[in-house]
């Protein structure tokens, strides 16, 4: 037998496996239980290639830096941000230390992490995330 049917096989027998471990509800994915490395890799990877790919095109609104804008953000991550992200100078929240993914220290991260939430797409508009950015 040639390799390439060989490959091709295997790759449709691991997908077919993978999708079977899927359907069966045996993998857990609570956020309360921690995940496996390769599982993070995934993760990990598939964030990275998916902020890479959504954010190509984004450009920030012309009025992201002004004063009114930054006012606006700073109160309103004061308010829903801080507690779990922290700030400059000030810790996470005691709840923060609690979650499954721990959330990252946005002050530390400097504005990517604010894409990362699937809700920010969903809740806030694009130009509210520009008055978190700094």
């Amino acid at each position: 037998m040639k390799p390439l049917p060989i490959v091709i096989i295997t790759l449709a027998v691991i997908a077919l496996l993978s999708f079977g471990l899927v359907l069966t509800g045996w993998y857990n994915i609570a956020a309360t239980d921690h995940h496996t490395a390769l599982t993070h890799w995934v993760l990990d990877l598939a964030l990275e290639r998916s902020v890479d790919h959504h954010a190509a095109g984004l450009q920030a609104p012309a009025s992201w830096q002004d004063s009114t804008s930054l006012r606006t953000g700073a109160s309103h991550y004061d308010q829903m941000c801080k507690g779990c992200h922290g700030a400059p100078g000030i810790n996470q929240g005691y709840i923060a230390a609690s979650m499954y993914p721990t959330p990252p220290e946005l002050a530390l991260v400097a504005g990517t992490a604010l894409l990362d939430r699937e809700e920010w797409h969903q809740n806030v508009r694009h130009a509210r995330i520009w008055q978190y950015a700094r």
